[in-house]
Order: structure tokens, then sequence, then C-alpha cells
């Protein structure tokens, strides 16, 4: 059910949405989908804001889109078609919201039923906004950080949750199957359920390389490094093939 991308992401790999050029004040969450040949299609988002006791939410939706109005973030509005491509996000200042909860999730509903795999266009994504973009295009390239197909045979998922703390996304990519075929995500516990999972204990590619101690030495110095484990290094844990023969 995995979406197809780029790099591949495992289930809870963690990405920095702030590289520490610039301060971080925002974050635009975004969905963007297309109509198919034939048929209109509708796609809610939601950014739901969860407490850190993973007990209660609160949700920036299309039906409540002021729900963020007391941390200075707003859902940009409900659109029921897009016959020439449409874009639904969520302006988040994550300072405010931190205040309020800890994790963000980004969910999507397909309100007319069809699965993500089957519309031609459909993607979800971060951008990151130094100052907010009130005014120009919704979607300036130059702000955008990471962009996910939408590709599930699914109607429902959890993309990705944004901890506010450490300031990461989570990838998840998690389909949610719901007896009652809810279709708002702030009244469906599936997605709470998810999001517990994602927290369980797993080990991460910095516990695994650590392991390979008896015979390396690490170092926090690229320049002084040997193998460089990160994206695009000698060693990169998106490159899953090569990684599974050389380091498990």
């Amino acid at each position: 059910s995995s979406s197809g991308q780029i790099h591949t992401l495992n289930y809870g790999t963690m990405l920095s949405v702030d590289d520490g050029s610039e301060p971080t004040d925002f974050v635009r969450l975004f969905t963007h989908w297309h109509n198919m040949a034939d048929e209109r299609v509708d796609i809610d988002l939601s950014v739901e804001l969860v407490s850190d006791d993973l007990q209660s939410a609160i949700s920036l939706s299309w039906h409540n889109m002021s729900g963020g109005q007391m941390f200075d973030s707003y859902h940009s509005g409900d659109l029921t078609t897009a016959p020439n491509g449409a874009s639904e996000f969520v302006d988040l200042n994550i300072a405010k919201a931190r205040k309020f909860g800890r994790y963000a999730l980004v969910c999507n509903y397909c309100y007319t039923g069809q699965h993500f795999a089957d519309i031609p266009e459909c993607f979800s994504g971060v951008m990151f906004m130094p100052d907010r973009a009130k005014e120009g295009e919704v979607f300036n390239p130059q702000f955008v950080k990471f962009k996910f197909d939408l590709a599930q045979h699914s109607n429902k998922n959890v993309a990705f949750a944004l901890d506010l703390e450490t300031r990461k996304l989570i990838w998840m990519d998690t389909n949610i199957v719901s007896v009652d075929n809810q279709l708002i995500a702030s009244e469906d516990y599936g997605m709470i359920v998810a999001l517990r999972k994602l927290l369980q204990r797993r080990i991460s590619v910095a516990d695994w390389m650590e392991m390979h101690l008896s015979h390396l030495e690490l170092t926090d110095n690229r320049a002084d490094a040997d193998y460089v484990v990160d994206v695009g290094g000698n060693v990169d844990p998106t490159d899953t093939e090569n990684f599974a023969v050389n380091w498990m």
C-alpha cells in the first residue's frame, strides 16, 4: 500500500523540516489533486493536532476551518472538485501550536470514494516558510520542502505526522479502515491507533550503525568520515537494497 517516491521511505522515517539556516515560523501542510477523466474528485485535507498523551485532538479541517485560530493556524477552505487541479492546505504556526499539542497529523479522506491510486494526480507535502506567504502563488517551488505522492488503494490515509517538539516529519503512509466509513478524521479513532503504533520503540539507522562499532569508529565530522550515513551519502539509508546487502 506504500506510495511511490523518488526515494523509498520506510515506515517511521524521520526527516527534519528545519535545517537551521533560517528560523522556522510556519509550515504549510498541503494536498493537491486533479479530477479523473469523467469523475469529480473531492479530497478533504485535515490536520489533526494531537496532545502529548494522545488523548485529544484539535481539528483543522473543512468542518472546523477556524479550529486553529487560538494558535494562529488556519485551514484554506473546502474545495469539492478539481477540473483544473485543486489544493487544500493548512498554515501551521509551529511554536504556538506546540502549546496545544505535540503531533500534527496530515490526513486525507477522499469524500467521493475513489482510491488514491486511481486518481491521476494526487500528492501531499510540506512547505517551509520563514515568513508566512499570504501573497503570490499558493505553491512557490522554492518553499516546498517535501512532496509525497498519494498512491494507496484506499480512500483514507494518514500521510505523515509532524512532531512539533523535535520539528521532525515522521513518515506514516497509513491507511485507515473504519467500520462506520467515517470521513471526518477527528472522529475516527483509527487515526490515534495509527499514531500509537508509529511511536512504538523501533531501531533507527543510528542504532544500527552503532552495532558496527567493533570495526568502525563513529564521527560527527563529515570531512573525517570514510562512510557518510545520509541521504546522498555513500551509505544512503534510502537505497534500501544496497543498505541491506552491505550493512545488515
